[in-house]
């Protein structure tokens, strides 16, 4: 560790001193520490240059754990302990915007939680623009439609500095739509077929196979097997998809079910002749 950079608040007289950038060397917690500090407006500029030796007793409750947050956090306190000034808490963010995904026509929202010193100031943005009156930690769509969709994100500042949240999307789901249809079947008793169709749209999505208007238990994949089949088998199926965004149905898929062809009989052996 060789600089910290501690965002102060100004002192009621003197320069307008926002951040000291503390560089030190002889970091021995026996002997003391000799560092310099450097005073920076909001501008970034340097103020002043202030040099300071510390050494015996103020080391006596040097951290025992010896981590780096340990010695940064006491450092930093021995600076400011001599040097007079409070230190300032810019802000930071402790839950992110995450992506929505909604109905047309629905409400959506976007959060964030931040931290710092007061007062904390936020500034929506959509697409890389501010929104207009939206300075609060939450932002609220009542009814959500296509000029909504987009990318969003929180600025957030306060007298220290300002932060930016990452960026959280907002989407419709997608409603359920057949990509390929069931097909008609010629089928034969004893033998087996099989419907297919094709679906897309957001999950969790629920299919539904149907015949002749009944719903069939258990059918609900993609493909339909009719196994071992009867005339009883013969009719009109269909599917339906359906997820939270809305529901679609197949086209009909007729099956027709037969007696399976008689094989030919064995030609007559022919007459008179010897073998």
């Amino acid at each position: 560790m060789n600089t910290i950079f501690i965002p102060v608040y100004p002192k009621p007289s003197g320069a307008n001193v926002t951040r000291l950038d503390v560089d030190f060397n002889d970091f021995d917690p026996h002997n003391g520490i000799k560092f310099s500090v450097v005073l920076k407006n909001p501008q970034d500029l340097s103020l002043d240059r202030t040099y300071t030796c510390m050494y015996g007793d103020d080391w006596q409750d040097w951290p025992s754990e010896q981590t780096a947050e340990a010695d940064y956090n006491y450092v930093k306190k021995v600076v400011l302990d001599n040097l007079g000034y409070t230190e300032a808490i810019a802000p930071f963010i402790t839950t992110q915007p995450v992506d929505q995904k909604v109905i047309d026509g629905q409400p959506a929202q976007f959060s964030v939680v931040a931290s710092g010193d007061s007062p904390l100031n936020y500034q929506w943005v959509k697409n890389g623009t501010a929104i207009e009156g939206a300075t609060s930690p939450v932002y609220s769509i009542n009814s959500a439609g296509t000029g909504d969709l987009g990318s969003y994100n929180v600025q957030i500042n306060n007298p220290v500095s300002s932060i930016v949240s990452s960026y959280a999307s907002l989407n419709f789901f997608q409603a359920p739509t057949i990509t390929s249809q069931p097909q008609n079947l010629n089928l034969t008793v004893s033998g087996f077929g099989v419907l297919n169709v094709g679906v897309m749209g957001d999950q969790p999505l629920t299919l539904q196979w149907s015949k002749d208007n009944e719903t069939i238990i258990g059918a609900s994949g993609s493909s339909l097997m009719i196994a071992d089949v009867k005339f009883s088998d013969s009719g009109s199926y269909f599917v339906a998809a359906s997820n939270v965004a809305g529901s679609v149905q197949s086209d009909f898929a007729i099956v027709t079910v037969t007696e399976p062809t008689p094989p030919l009989p064995p030609e007559p052996m022919p007459t008179g002749i010897m073998p």
